[in-house]
């Protein structure tokens, strides 16, 4: 039951990585576009999207934690010194 609960949990922090990384991408791509003898509304175009992507984009569900790999590692790094802990009851 636990190898489940971690693949599915896996599963969705992947999902959330990878839409980190595209964000990443937009970002980079908006950076770096030629801008310098474009029309004005190209101009401001682009300063508004740089505005609205000035902050990162996380996916958290219910506002709880954030869906990607940093936070499925702390998860099992977790768990196994729980279990440990636990583990460490028993024999005693």
């Amino acid at each position: 039951m636990c190898v489940l609960i971690f693949y599915l949990m896996y599963l969705f922090d992947v999902s959330g990585e990878k839409i980190n990384n595209e964000w990443e991408k937009l970002r980079n791509a908006l950076y770096g576009c030629y801008w310098m003898n474009k029309p004005e509304w190209f101009k401001k175009v682009l300063l508004i999207m740089i505005s609205c992507n000035n902050s990162p984009m996380e996916v958290k569900p219910h506002g709880l934690f954030v869906l990607n790999l940093r936070n499925f590692a702390t998860t099992i790094n977790a768990t196994y010194s729980y279990y440990n802990i636990l583990n460490n009851f028993k024999d005693n």
